[in-house]
């Protein structure tokens, strides 16, 4: 009896809760999944310490099949080492190296090794220690490697080291084309030269004008002048090329030997001959020189004639395009025993002296390409390429207008008055009402004044710089009117010590003593005469040495100061003194402009 009423007891409670579990099925259900949820959260998440990006981290661990019996029941678990990222690029800054790190942890916990090896595919790119830090040197792509020796799993990830681009410029700021050429390629220079991204975007202002293509060839259409423009693809840095097309090629008209004169050698004696070639802008200006017999007398590519033996002989001055000019020497029997000028300066009109080089143009720049000039590109002092420095070293691209007088000679007087040369100071800082000094200065040391007054004006900011007004150095208050040594890396420091050592205590004392100084290192130095801005600058008597200044336009710009001077002073008597080199025609000096 109570068998029964305990089975009818177990048969009420049991209709009960199944009518219970209907009802709350739904409710039953997701407690039962949460809880599922949680403990496999809780087993895949053991490596709380890994230090891996949470979305990278996410997209791995869902590679696992959380239903697979294998994964929570016996044998070692499934196992993977995480990363912090599979794929970066780094920018190198300027000569410097980049520190960066590779996150890496071996899953799950329960792995009995968790030791992990880390490498790199190019280590003189970049190197990665043990602990993941990455030491990157240089650009290029390795790949860095993460391996577990007890597992045997394998991570990589992937890392691109650019050089970001820092400047650019083309090698020609001008270019002449003709309507006939095919064109030509302009050169643009990426900095720096280990730069990843060398691509160039160009495009021409005026395509009517000239072409350009993606490569930067040149193609002349129609005459005129325009703007050819390259700019970096990485950093957007731009320069500019103008071109001027020319209708036809102008070939030479004339040559002419400008030091023609009655022409006697000894046997060993040498004479240089110096020529013109007309028009100046002539496309091929080349001098061909030539003996009508090398047994009495030779002639070298560069005009250099020496006696043989006794005879005569006509040399010949001959352009490319036909025109000639001649001129007979005669060799007598005796020996040379008179040292002979190399650089003989011939007098071609009252103010204007050129003086001839035993050497070509080519070779000039050679040897001042060793000597690392610079250019100013607005943003400070870059190397300049050898076209550039060219162009600057050639007598024939800066002699006109302004830049004429880099050939003006430093060592003749210029007959300005007191009254007239205070005018000019007058506003000018210390430098006002100082004409005085600077006409002293000239006199006793053999300077011109005006150039005194203009290496004067640039050097002090127009009488306004702190070494112009005076800096005190152990109790002493110096003055430095020249920015002799003065050096860019402390100018008022190494300038005014300098000032201290040669005693230029007053502004007077500073133009005086300043003057003296440029006189004996340079405008009148006995082994060194560099009596112009450009052989200040070049000093074509021994190139590569004893140089002013190492910007290629420092000369040019300094003639720019001069100009102003002149056009306030316009009754200044002026000289020059002009370079030839072998082979190139003689610039034209205008002396009226």
């Amino acid at each position: 009896m109570k068998t029964d009423r305990f089975l009818k007891y177990i048969k009420e409670k049991t209709r009960i809760c199944g009518r219970f579990v209907t009802a709350h099925i739904k409710e039953l259900t997701g407690v039962l999944l949460a809880f599922c949820a949680v403990f496999v959260w809780a087993i895949v998440t053991m490596n709380d310490d890994a230090p891996v990006d949470g979305e990278k981290y996410g997209d791995i661990i869902t590679r696992f099949p959380l239903n697979s019996g294998e994964f929570f029941f016996g044998g070692e678990p499934k196992s993977a080492i995480l990363l912090s990222w599979h794929d970066k690029t780094l920018k190198l800054d300027e000569n410097e190296s980049v520190i960066d790190k590779l996150g890496a942890v071996m899953y799950p916990i329960t792995i009995k090794d968790r030791t992990l090896i880390f490498s790199s595919s190019d280590n003189d790119i970049a190197q990665i220690d043990s602990e993941g830090n990455i030491l990157v040197k240089k650009p290029g792509s390795v790949e860095l490697t993460v391996m577990n020796e007890h597992t045997g799993n394998i991570a990589k990830a992937f890392l691109q080291v650019v050089q970001p681009v820092t400047g650019f410029y083309l090698e020609k700021s001008t270019i002449d084309l003709y309507t006939t050429d095919t064109g030509v390629r302009l050169e643009g220079v990426m900095l720096p030269q280990n730069a990843s991204n060398t691509a160039i975007k160009w495009y021409s202002k005026d395509t009517g004008i000239v072409e350009v293509d993606q490569t930067g060839h040149l193609k002349p259409v129609n005459t005129g002048m325009t703007e050819v423009v390259a700019t970096t693809s990485d950093g957007g840095f731009t320069s500019k090329c103008f071109v001027n097309v020319i209708n036809k090629v102008i070939k030479a008209e004339s040559v002419t030997i400008v030091n023609k004169e009655e022409v006697t050698l000894d046997i060993g004696g040498v004479w240089t001959g110096l020529a013109s070639v007309q028009p100046a802008n002539a496309k091929n200006t080349t001098v061909i020189w030539e003996s009508s017999d090398e047994s009495v007398a030779t002639v070298t590519k560069t005009g250099v004639v020496k006696g043989v033996s006794a005879g005569s002989a006509t040399i010949t001055a001959r352009s490319a395009d036909g025109p000639f000019d001649s001129i007979d020497i005669t060799v007598n029997g005796s020996n040379s025993a008179v040292e002979i000028d190399m650089n003989p300066t011939y007098s071609v009109s009252g103010r204007i002296n050129y003086t001839a080089y035993n050497m070509t143009l080519d070779e000039m720049v050679d040897i001042q390409m060793k000597t690392t000039p610079k250019y100013n590109d607005g943003s400070g002092l870059k190397y300049a390429d050898k076209n550039r420095v060219r162009m600057y070293v050639d007598p024939n691209e800066f002699c006109s207008g302004a830049y004429k007088y880099q050939f003006m000679d430093l060592s003749k007087p210029n007959g300005i008055s007191r009254d007239v040369l205070n005018k000019f100071l007058d506003g000018k800082g210390i430098l006002s009402g100082r004409a005085d000094a600077f006409i002293e200065a000239a006199n006793a040391y053999g300077v011109s004044e005006l150039y005194l007054v203009a290496h004067a004006c640039v050097e002090t900011g127009y009488g306004r710089s702190e070494l112009a007004n005076g800096v005190n150095v152990n109790g002493t208050r110096v003055y430095n009117m020249y920015g002799i040594g003065a050096y860019d890396s402390n100018a008022v420091a190494t300038g005014s010590n300098k000032a201290a050592a040669e005693g230029w205590t007053s502004p007077d004392a500073a133009i005086k003593g300043g003057a003296k100084w440029i006189s004996d290192h340079y405008v009148n130095n006995m082994s060194e005469r560099q009596n112009t801005l450009y052989k200040m600058r070049w000093n074509p008597d021994n190139p590569g040495v004893h140089l002013y200044a190492g910007d290629v336009s420092w000369a040019t710009t300094q003639a720019t100061i001069l100009q102003k001077l002149f056009n306030e002073l316009p009754g200044a008597v002026i000289s020059y003194d002009v370079p030839v080199y072998a082979g190139s025609n003689t610039a034209e000096i205008d002396t009226n402009d």
